[in-house]
């Protein structure tokens, strides 16, 4: 085509309006004939014709259709099949995104379009942004560990549209740089915004929020990598780079001479201008069906899996069972038998962590959710003490002194009576409120209130295999019990099984959490006088506890009781055939500060794999890390028994207000 296109437009809203200022410009420069608008309201007849001296219709009549070259539709999506069906049998389509609501309705389009040989293009406008453009040459076929982005509108710009269609922008970026299809995608609504996590087949993850919010607009994708970040600003039109501390190691900044629009718009008229009919549509479509499966399923009752019986997945269990069809797995024959069992028995007020303020906060905030619910399994009555030691203590008595008052923990100068503790080896004894908890009744309060929540599936003896993410965002776990395999698909899962956390991330080629695992022994004495706790803190010293049956004791020694400890490179837990045992030692070193010890007798000795936050030697932190992993999956990792419902609330909080 030689001659200038001659062009009409259909629409006058917001956007049609915007269209029409920059096509006035195209005429002006003699690139197109704007022959008309079609305006539906005809309430905006008068301003739109004396503003833009321009002819206005209610429809192109028959006259105007076989003269003209093109039409420009931005009309609202649901009303673009049938205007664009109509037209593209006299001429070429330029169609506002999303070209249609479905992919249905997009296909006959395109046969449509084929039979007429007519150009049909989609507006993707983000492809014409020098950012995007840019990215794509910085990345390349250099492929993230984890992409996140922001395309935010002002919640007063909302239009009640579903917001990954309406705003499928980032979805067309993305796609822009690397044309591939998502294997799995996964999304959730907060208000009206869409938080929607995609899986990569190369195994990169994307998660993107998208709708509208606040009153700023937001415009940003944030690539990581192992050694650098790149992020992108487009309403700054900047990238920056970033080495993963966040110091910044290069910055490219752009001014678009013309806006994009106009860009898109010359584009299209470029097109028409070529012997060979072309269009975007396998593009438009790839994106519009992510955009569409991006859109959040509604959900009546969600399907959660809980992997491991502790006492953090029992809180979870019994906190969405009330609202959720709940699977617990549970390797062992019964509930309560690894971390929760083989354990002190304290119940945390804070004394335990005078170098974590963190600690004792989240302890402090979680005891009365907890004791709502397992008040009857504490021990209030027998007395508590903590003891610093004269030698190798991390804090001395003035810093744990403060530290006490500081966090309003009252306390007593006192030593316990008799030979309980050693007076020589201890420079401050205090006593303090502190209770104890006995396992056997916290377990039956557990397993009490499951009882009454026929929601709740327990299977014990069972062990997860594996756990895949499939198309549509569902997990499908594959368990064994008694010899068979079994699967299962839900919406969400729960990773309880703290040590073996790993173990589960691997499964979905989540980002590995940094773990350090012991393997950790506790001793069960006997000794004949009445129920007492004791510890001495902060170093490599030694706790005495009871356990809530007659004359018995947990042992713990903060050095002798680990048998191993490492931070593992591969993230797993090694797997032992058979442990040692380091009973000789726990006892002698324990003796030290307890000569009481001298009349005990072990009744057992107990090893258990836990897993805690690597790197946290230098304040021993224990705060309950509620990790999202996106895809609605959360791992649950280091938190105080106490901490189990009000992490469990939390949870429940989330999965509530997605659905």
């Amino acid at each position: 085509m030689k001659k200038i296109p001659k062009v009409a437009l259909i629409g006058a809203g917001k956007f049609g309006l915007n269209y029409l200022r920059v096509l006035k410009t195209l005429q002006k420069e003699k690139k197109i004939e704007l022959v008309g608008i079609v305006v539906k309201n005809t309430k905006k007849y008068q301003n739109i014709a004396l503003e833009y001296n321009i002819e206005i219709f209610k429809e192109l009549p028959k006259n105007i259709i076989e003269k003209i070259d093109a039409v420009i539709i931005v009309t609202p999506p649901e009303t673009h099949f049938k205007i664009a069906q109509k037209y593209l049998k006299h001429c070429s389509v330029f169609i506002e995104k999303p070209v249609t609501t479905n992919q249905k309705d997009s296909l006959i389009l395109e046969k449509i379009a084929k039979k007429y040989k007519r150009a049909f293009i989609v507006g993707h406008i983000f492809r014409f942004s020098q950012v995007t453009k840019k990215l794509k040459t910085i990345l390349g076929e250099n492929l993230p560990q984890k992409i996140n982005g922001f395309f935010i509108n002002p919640e007063n710009s909302d239009q009640g549209r579903e917001p990954t269609v309406e705003l499928l922008h980032l979805f067309d970026i993305l796609d822009y740089i690397w044309p591939v299809t998502p294997t799995s995608i996964f999304s959730v609504s907060e208000g009206r915004t869409s938080i929607v996590d995609l899986r990569y087949s190369n195994n990169y993850d994307a998660r993107l929020s998208i709708g509208w919010k606040g009153e700023e607009k937001i415009r940003t994708l944030k690539f990581k990598y192992q050694k650098k970040i790149v992020e992108a600003d487009f309403l700054n039109n900047k990238i920056e780079i970033k080495d993963r501390k966040g110091s910044l190691t290069k910055k490219f900044e752009f001014s678009d001479k013309k806006e994009l629009l106009y860009l898109e718009l010359i584009d299209f008229i470029d097109k028409l201008k070529t012997k060979k009919p072309e269009s975007n549509i396998k593009m438009a479509l790839r994106v519009l069906s992510i955009s569409i499966k991006s859109i959040p399923k509604k959900i009546k009752i969600p399907k959660v899996a809980i992997i491991g019986g502790g006492i953090f997945g029992l809180s979870v269990a019994n906190e969405l069972g009330s609202f959720c069809d709940v699977t617990l797995f549970e390797k062992n024959k019964e509930l309560m038998q690894e971390g929760t069992m083989i354990n002190q028995f304290r119940h945390h007020y804070g004394y335990h962590y005078p170098r974590s303020d963190e600690t004792v906060i989240d302890v402090q905030r979680s005891r009365a959710d907890f004791e709502e619910i397992f008040n009857d399994a504490l021990f209030v009555n027998s007395p508590t003490y903590y003891a610093l030691a004269k030698e190798g203590s991390r804090v001395n008595v003035e810093e744990f002194i403060r530290f006490c008052n500081k966090h309003k923990l009252p306390y007593t100068e006192e030593y316990p009576s008799g030979d309980l503790l050693s007076r020589k080896e201890i420079d401050l004894s205090i006593r303090v409120p502190e209770p104890s908890y006995h396992h056997e009744k916290l377990k039956q309060i557990a397993e009490s209130r499951i009882g009454l929540l026929p929601n709740v599936k327990m299977h014990l003896d069972t062990s997860v295999d594996s756990c895949t993410l499939l198309e549509e965002g569902e997990k499908n776990i594959i368990y064994t019990h008694k010899g068979k395999k079994n699967e299962k698909k839900f919406d969400y899962v729960i990773n309880a099984t703290y040590a073996n956390i790993n173990r589960f991330v691997n499964w979905l080629n989540f980002e590995q959490c940094p773990i350090r695992v012991d393997l950790a022994e506790v001793l069960i004495v006997k000794i004949p006088v009445e129920p007492v706790s004791i510890t001495v803190i902060d170093g490599l010293f030694a706790t005495l506890m009871p356990t809530g049956n007659p004359n018995e004791f947990t042992l713990y020694h903060v050095k002798e009781s680990i048998i191993d400890r490492y931070v593992p490179s591969d993230g797993l837990v090694k797997i032992v055939k058979k442990h040692k045992t380091n009973e000789k030692l726990i006892l002698s070193e324990s003796l030290k500060f307890f000569p009481i010890l001298k009349k005990a007798s072990v009744i057992e000795s107990r090893i258990v794999h836990r897993g805690v936050q690597a790197y946290h030697e230098h304040d021993d932190a224990r705060v309950a890390d509620l990790i999202g992993h996106g895809f609605g999956c959360w791992s649950i990792l280091s938190g105080k028994i106490l901490s189990s419902v009000t992490t469990a609330k939390r949870l429940s909080k989330i999965i509530k207000k997605a659905i």
